[in-house]
């Protein structure tokens, strides 16, 4: 499969969008360089986190085969991170 790389620079609350109902916002950018993302996409669209994938029993893991479900979380009604 063919792929392509996209380096972008973003701020807090600001946003990219992949392809029509993807967005993915910054909330918050801690003194670590820790990122907070939120993620907003169809319900059919599995959002993981591949560092998870590695490990079998991992929730996000387990969601990918089918084994747990897929939890919506509203992360607009979090207040970010100072």
């Amino acid at each position: 499969m063919k792929t392509t790389n996209l380096v972008l620079t973003r701020r807090p609350n600001e946003a990219l969008l992949i392809e029509p109902g993807i967005r993915v916002t910054v909330i918050s950018i801690d003194g670590d360089g820790k990122v907070q993302l939120a993620v907003e996409a169809p319900q059919n669209i599995k959002v993981l986190r591949e560092e998870a994938m590695d490990n079998p029993n991992s929730p996000d893991n387990r969601r990918l085969r089918g084994l747990e479900p897929i939890r919506s979380v509203n992360h607009r009604s979090r207040k970010p991170r100072p």
